[in-house]
């Protein structure tokens, strides 16, 4: 090999290894950028997932509160019925439902209604 051929590849190894170097060093920019973007998402969507998490449990906690009191509500005219029915002590001919029962019932709808 001539000195010439000698520098030659001397040469083109270097250039090879720039190359390489450099599109290394241009991939490693780009992922530590990538890496700082994903991130960055990563924390507006843990906000977000908090705050829609947030409002979830108020109104889950609403919701409870509301079935708890109609719960109550349900068993005390629940036991008003049957108190009507057991003190009762006779059943209409016509099958009809005792008036106080029905007064029950009445409130109970109109309690619903918006």
């Amino acid at each position: 090999m001539t000195l010439l051929q000698i520098k030659l590849l001397a040469g083109a190894a270097a250039l090879a290894v720039f190359l390489a170097g450099s599109g290394f060093l241009a991939k490693t920019i780009y992922d530590k950028g990538y890496r700082a973007a994903e991130a960055e998402c990563q924390a507006r969507a843990d906000t977000q997932r908090a705050a829609m998490q947030k409002a979830f449990d108020e109104t889950s906690r609403e919701l409870e509160i509301a079935r708890a009191k109609a719960d109550k509500v349900r068993v005390e005219r629940t036991a008003t019925i049957r108190e009507i029915y057991r003190d009762s002590s006779t059943a209409s001919a016509d099958c009809a439902p005792h008036p106080d029962a029905l007064r029950v019932l009445d409130d109970a709808l109109s309690d619903a209604a918006p």
